[in-house]
């Protein structure tokens, strides 16, 4: 019997280790997300708004 038991713990370890491992990929993709997506926006910024404002007497 406690070779069924050891084999049925063993599948559930492997179940929750795949849970946590997706958990943890979804975690990292949602994050570098946000990070190129702020990126993005800051960049943007920087460009069309930053410059008028920090070297406006340069520009005109």
């Amino acid at each position: 019997m406690s070779v069924i038991n050891e084999a049925a713990l063993t599948a559930t370890l492997a179940k929750d280790e795949d849970k946590s491992m997706r958990r943890v990929v979804m975690a990292s993709v949602i994050g570098t997300t946000v990070e190129w997506y702020d990126f993005l926006l800051y960049g943007t910024a920087a460009a069309l708004i930053f410059n008028r404002l920090f070297f406006l007497p340069l520009i005109q």
